[in-house]
């Protein structure tokens, strides 16, 4: 089977194996004898989604080129979120959303005072000046680990169970920072880690994947000033390209350029089921957060 670029088949079958709490499971798709496609999913509540999703950029399964039909031949409601390249004829349901890339070569601050953010930026920068101590560090050792636990521990319990995939994740940064495809960006300040990210490479390409920061120093703005020392290190880097993503808050960082599409692929009698069982939890919760209130 064909691999995909942010994804090679060692990448694949890390992937899939069994860890934390998620329910995985693989499925060989064949038509007429011949292989089509090897998917791996793992289960977040009522749906199914790729073992690559929010953890690899720009990649679903180990197939043939444009057999998105062998996901739908599962039957099951499967979900892909924020999909980069051009939804397959099967995706149903789509939901598209502007997504941010800005080129290394750009004049930064030109762009940040376009982009109604040049005076956050300084107002971060001068915070973290008159408190000193602060630094940026590029792959320290642990980072990549530290910068996902914590991303982690901050989304711990939140609705769409976004923090179940973070042993994936972590097993993901680390095999690809070992072939120089994973990037971790940390702000110390007197050599504690206060705030990080994660950047996947695709060729020229730094794709963000994680972030996370200490609440403790929210009041120095150490995520905006993170942000601004690591756009500064990519301007003087070889990587040609960042791409942020989909977000409201990265317009403030990069332009827009292109789009993301969510979509579901499966059965059309899932799709309304859980459809139903959507509005049903939507007018459930205002019930819930009135009862604890």
């Amino acid at each position: 089977m064909p691999e995909a670029e942010s994804c090679p088949h060692d990448l694949f079958r890390l992937l899939a194996q069994p860890r934390g709490d998620l329910h995985k499971r693989i499925a060989l798709v064949v038509e007429a004898d011949e292989p089509v496609a090897v998917i791996a999913l793992r289960r977040r509540f009522d749906l199914w989604e790729s073992v690559c999703d929010g953890i690899v950029p720009n990649a679903f399964a180990a197939m043939r080129p444009a057999r998105w039909d062998a996901a739908a031949a599962l039957g099951r409601l499967v979900k892909v979120n924020e999909w980069a390249g051009a939804p397959p004829a099967l995706a149903a349901d789509r939901e598209i959303k502007p997504r941010y890339r800005v080129s290394t070569s750009v004049d930064f601050d030109a762009l940040w005072k376009r982009q109604h953010n040049a005076e956050s930026v300084a107002r971060a920068r001068n915070r973290c000046a008159r408190e000193g101590g602060f630094a940026l560090e590029v792959d320290g050792d642990g980072a990549a680990e530290w910068i996902i636990e914590n991303w982690r521990d901050r989304w711990a319990g939140d609705r769409f169970g976004e923090a179940q995939i973070a042993p994936d994740a972590v097993e993901a940064a680390c095999f690809l920072r070992d072939q120089g495809r994973c990037h971790a960006f940390r702000l110390l300040h007197n050599e504690r880690p206060v705030a990080g990210m994660t950047m996947f490479v695709s060729g020229a390409i730094l794709h963000f994947m994680h972030s996370s920061r200490d609440e403790a120093y929210e009041r120095f703005g150490v995520g905006t000033h993170l942000f601004e020392l690591f756009f500064r290190w990519a301007a003087e880097s070889p990587y040609r390209v960042v791409d942020l993503g989909a977000g409201p808050y990265k317009e403030r960082w990069a332009p827009r350029d292109g789009e993301v599409t969510s979509f579901f692929l499966g059965p059309a009698h899932l799709r309304l089921a859980f459809r139903m069982i959507e509005r049903a939890r939507s007018f459930a919760r205002p019930l819930r957060e009135g009862a604890r209130t």
